[in-house]
């Protein structure tokens, strides 16, 4: 099998073997607006099924502070809404994954997954500081996010 190099490859031939060494190029812009693009859509998605949800039982004149627990623990009691919920999240970060690859325009791979380790972070340290959700769906979620974002690019 071969592998041509690209425009930003060096080779280095030593004896029968040749090593090409890459230099990979990763773009602030493309990570960022991949990022937006994931953070804003699934605030934008998330919102429509929680005010869904609210209206569906009836939680029209409660504090925010009192209602938004109670439509947490609505969703995640209901396997379809939570499923609902979790696959509008990976959307939207095959959404980042993609306008990150294509704003990048060379290493869109690299520059995806580069999106999505800023999340990987966010992930991790509400593992560690305790968020409000249970400990194996941030874990989860933390380890997949990557692929999606693979996905998207």
């Amino acid at each position: 099998m071969t592998c041509s190099p690209r425009s930003n490859d060096a080779t280095v031939q030593t004896g029968d073997i040749t090593v090409i060494k890459r230099e990979i190029k990763i773009s602030i812009k493309a990570v960022l607006a991949g990022g937006a693009a994931d953070v804003l859509g699934s605030i934008i998605l998330v919102s429509l099924l929680c005010t869904y949800v609210a209206l569906a039982n009836g939680m029209t004149d409660g504090r925010p502070e009192v209602v938004a627990p109670m439509i947490r623990n609505i969703i995640h009691k209901s396997p379809l809404l939570f499923g609902i919920q979790t696959t509008m999240g990976l959307l939207c970060s095959i959404l980042g994954g993609y306008i990150a690859a294509r704003i990048a325009g060379e290493d869109e791979v690299e520059n995806a997954i580069a999106a999505s380790l800023v999340f990987v972070f966010f992930g991790i340290y509400a593992l560690v500081a305790g968020g409000e959700d249970a400990v194996w769906l941030n874990a989860f979620s933390t380890i997949i996010t990557p692929f999606f974002y693979r996905l998207g690019a």
